[in-house]
């Protein structure tokens, strides 16, 4: 009996788009598919290829080629492709949780239509792996992960592996909630078995170096090579170069084989308690610190500004809209996995990642845009079953209606925009319409509750405005209205709606000329120089001088910050801000105007010349130009009755190169690690850099917050799409804005001037200031309190069968139970799926099993949770 068994897999990392544009990748992805149909209907001996974990390749092949179905049917069928388990390979920490739930389950749908789902937990390049991805993989069936980033394999040595290290390729890796699945590190790369020779000289001296380079990290006799790398050609005599390594070794059996029947030998030898247990996220944090390629999370911002935006369009408003309004039988899937696809096609992690070709980036905002205004069309679309449903019966006043789709009662003011009154252009035409508005005399209005209780809200008058409508059953109908905008802040509960009526009547609003922000929570002093003091009047908590914008020269690439070498911040002063204080009596609000002066970019021709050598960010020399630039900002702060959070907008246009702007909290205290928003967990991470760690920078990556604390304070910032925080010297919290870089970087020369994100951007934060008591509520208010309520005029008059205040689910949690999505399955049942903070449970109004990520088997549930634990509900 032979000592080794060698699996060689045949496959080809498909990045779908990188350094060339998306079309480009996709006919060689053509070329690679007619060769290995080829391959498997006329080699016997071709095994099987292994299609990167995806199902997207199929759809993209038979885009091209739709006359080769049959033929792709018949190659998924015999086993010869294998396929899935996802839809695209997707960056684990720049996608939603729930995004990555979709993923798997397109990728599923996609693969089950030619044969069988391959259930292998695939992340050959992914930037890093989230601390949940073995309860993940569980909940999807799924008992092995195979990586490439995120774990140092130390060998057949004396030394102790840390927490980020293992002796071995194969080890545990564990969950925060105790699950655990058998990884395996791709010690030596996806590639360590690509391009193996034909001929005997060479292929003996290929397989003496690569049999030891695999040896030295297993104890194993089942041996993995991977036959390809990063959009590689098929390799067409693969077969003939195995059968030639069988005749020179005589200890080792070489064989064409899958990545399942790799599972399955070892399976037959592991022994997994003997392995290293590598528990919760896997970021490199005890190695270099530079190859889990973290400022891919600032890179081109404005792109994940609008990822956050299409993610919580389908997660937070499309589907849960849809779920509370429409009739089971005319939910709309199709729609919603349209709109799904076009998003996660964003989510691979050249893609999200901001670290891609100019004019594949311009197909991201495409695809953007699509999902959004897809999502945009559903909103409506569900809001319109409630209005076509809603009793006012004997109501004769403007009235509205605001949605809460998420699952906490969120803070904050609302802003209605409603239609006083309208003229249709088919009464007396267009030209009149708008005369007939323009003369309206507004009188003095209030709000009420639909019981009748005044309502505090400030209400503007917006002029005249041109609009359409497009009934199902006619053709448009033009007109003009005069508009009003209406600002509240109403309370609304979880997945409910409530009503509000405008009439004529004087309201008590206090506008009183303000030199502050402040309500009954919290007081925030605005500095000469732009900062901010907050206090947190019921905690009686306070963070003095914090928000300091702060710029720094970046000569690295879209992958990796590259920090100047003797560069110094430069900040805002007092001579350079103006504030603007405004109330309307709901929103009080600063504005600050402030001009920064900045050098105009890198010297350019000294940093052209290192990147065309290929020096490396971390050794370059290029310094900052001394030409000055003035780059305008405005930071808009604002405070509502009964908000705990301040939220700010910072607007800019952004006219300076090889930067990087962040925002500075200074917090006076000491603090060991930080809570993150991560997927499906808070998560906590040391801020004490590593004695291993090379990089300058410890920048790590966020989903909607980051959140520090002495143990007796705490400062939490969440946002929209910035998805990039750094802890300086235990004292600094630093939360970017804008990364302006001019090369994709990694393997080669690419310029990417549009990288350098010269244009206008709007980008939105909040600030949060509490005792430490407080984390879990922060926590979840953190997540959606930025997330815009929908609202909707009603109609006058109408008999219907739905009450103007309603609640759709009633859901009772015992402690941070954070919910990610309400929607339907394909069985069109209820799903409500979350993760817990803490110990605790839920009660839920209905019949309740319990399911996995695939939604179809349901098992029966008490509604309990451990901590860290992610649960998907089936209410019935």
């Amino acid at each position: 009996m032979k000592k080794y068994r060698a699996h060689i897999i045949s496959h080809s990392h498909l990045d779908r788009e990188w350094y060339m544009p998306y079309e480009q990748h996709h006919m060689r992805l053509i070329e690679l598919m007619d060769n290995l149909l080829d391959q498997c209907e006329n080699n016997e001996n071709y095994k099987s290829f292994h299609l990167d974990g995806q199902s997207i390749p199929l759809d993209d092949y038979l885009e091209v080629r739709p006359q080769n179905f049959d033929r792709v049917y018949k190659a998924v069928q015999e086993g010869k492709i294998k396929v899935g388990p996802w839809y695209i390979l997707q960056d684990a920490f720049l996608t939603s949780s729930e995004a990555n739930v979709r993923n798997m389950q397109l990728g599923h749908k996609g693969t089950e239509r030619f044969g069988k789902v391959n259930k292998v937990g695939y992340y050959p390049d992914t930037f890093g792996i989230y601390g949940q991805a073995a309860q993940m993989m569980k909940l999807s069936g799924v008992n092995n992960l195979f990586f490439g980033r995120g774990v140092t394999p130390t060998g057949f040595n004396n030394e102790v592996p840390d927490s980020f290290s293992s002796k071995y390729s194969e080890m545990k890796l564990q969950s925060p909630d105790g699950s655990e699945v058998l990884g395996i590190l791709f010690a030596n790369w996806y590639s360590n078995g690509n391009e193996i020779p034909n001929d005997k000289v060479n292929a003996k001296k290929y397989w003496d170096g690569k049999l030891a380079d695999v040896i030295e990290f297993t104890p194993f006799n089942n041996l993995l090579f991977m036959n390809g790398s990063d959009h590689q050609p098929l390799q067409t005599d693969v077969t003939d170069a195995i059968a030639l390594a069988n005749e020179i070794y005589d200890d080792v059996e070489f064989v064409h084989s899958s990545l399942e029947d790799y599972l399955k030998e070892l399976d037959k030898e592991i022994v997994m308690s003997d392995l290293t247990t590598v528990k919760g996220e896997l970021k490199s944090q005890n190695t270099d610190g530079y190859y889990t390629l973290v400022n891919t999370a600032s890179a081109r911002v404005y792109q994940k500004v609008a990822n956050v935006n299409c993610q919580d369009a389908l997660e937070k408003l499309a589907e849960p809209l849809a779920t509370m309004f429409f009739d089971e039988e005319k939910y709309p899937h199709d729609e919603l996995e349209y709109a799904w696809k076009k998003l996660i096609q964003n989510h691979p992690h050249d893609s999200i990642c901001g670290c891609s070709h100019d004019s594949a980036h311009r197909s991201v905002d495409m695809r953007f845009e699509d999902s959004i205004e897809v999502s945009k069309y559903i909103i409506g679309e569900s809001i319109k079953q409630y209005t076509d449903k809603v009793n006012t019966k004997g109501n004769t006043d403007v009235s509205f209606t605001v949605f809460n789709s998420v699952g906490t009662t969120k803070e904050g003011a609302v802003e209605v925009i409603l239609n006083y009154q309208r003229q249709d252009f088919s009464k007396e035409g267009f030209q009149q319409a708008k005369k007939n508005m323009e003369s309206i005399v507004l009188p003095k209005l209030i709000v009420t509750d639909f019981e009748g209780n005044t309502i505090d809200a400030s209400i503007q008058d917006l002029g005249t405005v041109f609009d359409y409508d497009l009934p199902k059953d006619e053709f448009r109908v033009a007109h003009y209205a005069r508009r009003i905008k209406v600002t509240l802040v109403p309370s609304v509960l979880p997945f409910s709606w409530k009503s509000f009526k405008v009439i004529e009547g004087t309201n008590n609003l206090n506008t009183d000329t303000i030199s502050n922000l402040e309500n009954d929570i919290i007081k925030v002093d605005v500095n000469t120089d732009g900062s901010i003091s907050i206090l947190n009047k019921k905690d009686n908590v306070s963070y003095n001088d914090i928000m300091k914008i702060v710029d720094q020269g970046d000569v690295g690439n879209e992958y990796m910050f590259g920090r100047v070498k003797n560069d110094k911040y430069i900040g805002l002063t007092k001579e350079n801000v103006n504030l603007t204080f405004n109330n309307d009596g709901i929103v009080q609000e600063c504005i600050i105007d402030a001009t920064l002066k900045l050098p105009k970019s890198a010297n350019k021709e000294d940093l052209m010349v290192e990147k065309i050598a290929l020096t490396g960010f971390y050794s370059r020399e290029t310094q900052r130009s001394q030409e000055l630039v003035d780059q305008k900002i405005q930071v808009k702060l604002s405070l509502s009755k009964n908000d705990s959070m301040v939220r700010v907008n910072v607007n800019l246009n952004n006219i300076v190169e090889d930067h990087r702007l962040r925002v500075l909290f200074e917090l006076g205290h000491t603090v060991k690690d930080a809570q993150v928003d991560s997927i499906f967990e808070v998560t906590d991470r040391t801020t004490t850099v590593s004695s291993h760690w090379k990089n300058a920078a410890n920048d790590q990556q966020m989903s909607k917050f980051v959140s520090v604390s002495d143990g007796i304070k705490r400062l939490t910032v969440n946002s929209i799409g910035l998805a990039e925080y750094e802890v300086c010297n235990n004292n600094e919290l630093y939360v970017t804005l804008v990364r302006s870089v001019s090369e994709m970087g990694d393997w080669g020369h690419f310029e990417t001037p549009e990288a350098q994100c010269l244009k206008q951007m709007s980008l939105d934060f909040g600030i949060y200031v509490s005792s430490n008591e407080n984390s879990n509520y922060v926590y979840d208010i953190a997540r959606d309190s930025l997330l815009e309520n929908k609202s909707v005029q009603l109609p006058t008059d109408m008999e219907g069968t739905m009450n103007v205040n309603g609640t759709f689910l009633n859901v009772t949690k015992t402690s941070d139970f954070a919910i990610s999505t309400l929607k339907r399955n394909e069985t069109n049942d209820t799903i409500l799926r979350g993760f817990a903070n803490d110990d605790g449970s839920v009660k839920i109004c209905g019949k309740v099993t319990e399911t996995n990520f695939i939604e179809r088997e349901e098992e029966s549930s008490n509604l309990t949770y451990k901590a860290k634990e992610i649960k998907t509900y089936v209410i019935k």
